[in-house]
Parts: structure tokens; sequence; C-alpha cells
């Protein structure tokens, strides 16, 4: 409606003349469509009337009024939602290739660098799986569901002093993590039991030995 009224207000020749009626009629459907981009084609050979109004649109797309950062977080977390039904389905490597999309959107999303992190783990790739939650660590170290996962890429690397180390980080800044508590308990304490059973053993090993010596 805006473009028709812009129209019938001024012939189309003197707008294409005029780079600020040519550029806010460019970004005209950014009020109406969730697009990130104005392409302008240059189809009447006008080129330095197309310099002056992609100058300006591109103006207009940098400040502060550009949806931009707003449609990308959006379709960021629209490819979040889709990864999320993949998971769902235990279809890791699709759930993995859309937080992917979405992080190429938003780098610093890092709730689902995390989840990113989760399905590479569960499809196999424990590498990349402790890449992005060191990642996260890097920019938020207080953030728990990053430490028990990168945790849990340890574990499942057979690296358990690095899980452990993992999960009392994740203990030092969220002391009632049950969670972390419960990992532990599955790396720490067995560990403990088996210490205290080879004590006995060797204390019983050496009264037999006095025994028989006597």
């Amino acid at each position: 409606p805006r473009y028709r009224s812009l129209r019938e207000e001024r012939p189309f020749f003197e707008v294409l003349k005029d780079p600020e009626a040519s550029a806010e009629i460019t970004a005209l459907p950014l009020d109406y469509y969730p697009l990130d981009a104005a392409v302008l084609y240059n189809d009447l050979c006008m080129y330095k009337e197309a310099r002056e109004v992609y100058a300006k649109s591109q103006a207009e797309a940098d400040s502060s009024k550009s949806p931009d950062s707003y449609i990308k977080g959006k379709l960021a977390n629209m490819h979040a939602d889709i990864g999320d039904t993949y998971m769902d389905i235990n279809m890791q490597k699709e759930a993995a290739a859309e937080y992917k999309k979405a992080l190429s959107l938003c780098p610093n999303y890092i709730d689902i660098r995390t989840k990113l992190g989760i399905a590479l783990r569960e499809k196999g790739d424990i590498k990349g799986s402790i890449e992005q939650f060191k990642m996260v660590k890097k920019e938020k170290p207080g953030y728990s569901p990053a430490g028990i996962g990168l945790g849990l890429a340890y574990y499942s690397n057979k690296q358990r002093k690095l899980a452990a180390k993992a999960w009392h980080q994740v203990l030092e800044a969220d002391p009632d993590n049950e969670r972390a508590t419960m990992f532990l308990r599955l790396v720490e304490g067995p560990r403990k039991k088996v210490k205290k059973v080879t004590k006995k053993t060797k204390a019983a090993k050496k009264t037999t030995k006095k025994k028989k010596r006597s």
C-alpha cells in the first residue's frame, strides 16, 4: 500500500533520480516481509544513480533501525527447533546440520552451540563435540550444561580424569547441580571402594605371611 501511494505522488523516473526516495522504496519490503536484504537491478543502465541508491540503501541497512539481527535470531531459533525435532527421533547427523545453520546466523547463541556439542557426541564425533563445549565455556565459563556435556564427551572418550575435572568445575559454579554430582559418583565412587578393598587385601596378606613365619 505504501509503495502504491508513493508511486502516485511521483513519477517513476523522478523517483529513480532521487537516491533518498529510491532507498525508501527499496527498503519498504522489510516492513512487511522477513527479509534481511534488498537487491537493486541496474536494468535501465543508469549506473551512477544505481550506485547512489545502493549506497543509501546499504547505509539504511546498517543503521540501528535495521531488523537484521532480529530476523537472524528468529531464523536461528527456527533451525534449532528443527534440530531438536531431529534429536527426538535419533537423527543426530541431521540435527547437527540444523544447529550449524543456526550458528552460522548467530554464532554467540551458546545454548544452540551446546546442543550441537550433544548432537556431535551422540553421533560419534567426540573431538568435534569437545571443541564445541570448549567454545561455550570460553564464552561463558559458568554455563553448566556445557560443562556437563564436556564431561560426558570426555567420559565417552575414556578420559575419566578430564571428565571428573569438568564436573568438578560445574560444581564450583553451581554446588547444588544434581547431574554433575551424579556423574561424579559414577566416576569417583567406585574408585574409592576399590582402594579400600585393596588396602584390606594388603593387610590380610601381611597377616597371613606373619602367621606362616611363626
